[in-house]
């Protein structure tokens, strides 16, 4: 830009006389002030910091691809193990209880990956949850036909679960939220479990050990048939499985207890919403 064009764009004269010594400060203030106004004007010239070194290019998250999100990988990698612990469920309880183990396992390590690469995504949370209840749904079918006299509460905290599930979803995804946002003035009962780590694995393990050991005693109940059955009839685990029943019991039952606060306060959340939605409309 020539010195007339600048002159022109700033309002400057073209000083070709020496500067008076006694004005000095007030010219340089006077050239400040302009310099401000231009660069309010067009905006300030960025220029990129000389740090001495290139800088590293920041880290990729990874594809995009939600369906290989690797820990929708590991939902698929569950799914498979369930589906294994159904083709030795009648047969060899402790074949099955490993791979329904591996699926527990898999579940704990789902949230950490997905926060550890970023991959957090709509459908691994539904993936997530339906393979939850597909575990406990299995597992308690089995129990049920191994135990038909306490058929119907097995089958009874099966429904239970799902519907509580289902409603809480639906009552969270309505406000845009994770069903695990919850805030204490909402239900601080809902949101110690789902905020609370430790709260919420030792309670998920405890109901989870319950129906396990007791899957192992209904085997230790029936007829000895090849392998695993005859192992289990020994005194370590016949004296044992009874003591552990008694120690997840309360686990279990407190699980319970929060699936039926989960239903209710869900519920009431789906109510409270379906009467303001019908005040907007009226009012």
């Amino acid at each position: 830009m020539s010195p007339a064009e600048l002159d022109e764009k700033t309002g400057l004269q073209d000083h070709t006389t020496p500067l008076d010594p006694a004005n000095l400060l007030a010219e340089l203030e006077y050239y400040k002030n302009k310099c401000r106004e231009l660069e309010q004007a067009t905006g300030p010239k960025e220029e990129p910091y000389d740090w001495g070194f290139e800088p590293e290019p920041p880290k990729k998250r990874g594809h995009d691809i939600v369906w290989l999100f690797v820990p929708n990988l590991i939902g698929y990698g569950r799914l498979l193990y369930l589906y294994v612990f159904l083709l030795w469920v009648d047969k060899d309880p402790i074949i099955a209880l490993n791979f329904y183990g591996l699926s527990c396992f898999l579940d704990v390590c789902h949230g950490f990956y997905a926060m550890y690469y970023d991959q957090c995504s709509q459908f691994g949370a539904v993936l997530d949850m339906i393979t939850d209840r597909c575990s406990t749904t299995f597992l308690l079918f089995s129990l049920a036909s191994s135990l038909p006299e306490w058929k119907l509460w097995f089958q009874g905290l099966c429904v239970l679960d799902w519907v509580s599930h289902y409603v809480h979803m639906c009552a969270t995804a309505s406000t845009g939220k994770s069903h695990k946002s919850i805030e204490a003035d909402q239900s601080w009962t809902l949101s110690l479990y789902y905020t609370n780590k430790l709260v919420l694995l030792g309670l998920c393990f405890l109901n989870e050990a319950f129906f396990m050991l007791l899957y192992v005693a209904a085997f230790q109940n029936s007829p000895i048939t090849k392998g695993a059955p005859e192992l289990l009839r020994h005194p370590f685990f016949t004296t044992t499985v009874p003591w552990l029943l008694r120690l997840t019991f309360p686990g279990m039952a407190l699980k319970q207890l929060i699936n039926i606060v989960q239903l209710a306060r869900a519920s009431q959340w789906l109510v409270n919403m379906d009467v303001e939605a019908r005040q907007k409309k009226t009012g």
